[in-house]
């Protein structure tokens, strides 16, 4: 899993906080990390970027969560993308750099083909 301080809250376009109401009535916020350090991109286009995302799942979510999204409690989305990271964000990390934590201690959630 990846440590809680690489994970940032999401924004939506008008730059606030993406939140939504969460089944018990709270709301709950998305988070996003930068994932690219974490994998060899080798065979890839250059400057390609992984971001996932993390969300606490609905109820209607709920029954298709992978074993590791039911450990966690959080559903998972990962999105390859080629547009640069953004240099107003100093929580990412730079592509290639995991900053003060080491890919080694993450566990790696199997992907889900349906």
């Amino acid at each position: 899993m990846l440590p809680e301080k690489v994970w940032t809250a999401a924004l939506r376009q008008d730059g606030k906080v993406h939140e939504i109401k969460g089944p018990d009535g709270d709301m709950v916020s998305y988070h996003v990390a930068e994932w690219t350090c974490l994998r060899d991109l080798t065979g890839w286009p250059t400057g390609l970027r992984l971001i996932v995302r993390r969300l606490k799942p609905s109820r209607r979510d709920a029954k298709k969560l992978t074993a590791f999204e039911k450990h966690t409690g959080w559903h998972y989305q990962i999105l390859a993308t080629n547009v640069p990271a953004h240099h107003g964000f100093p929580e990412f990390p730079a592509p290639g750099r995991c900053g003060s934590w080491t890919p080694s201690t993450v566990v790696t959630p199997r992907s889900r083909t349906a």
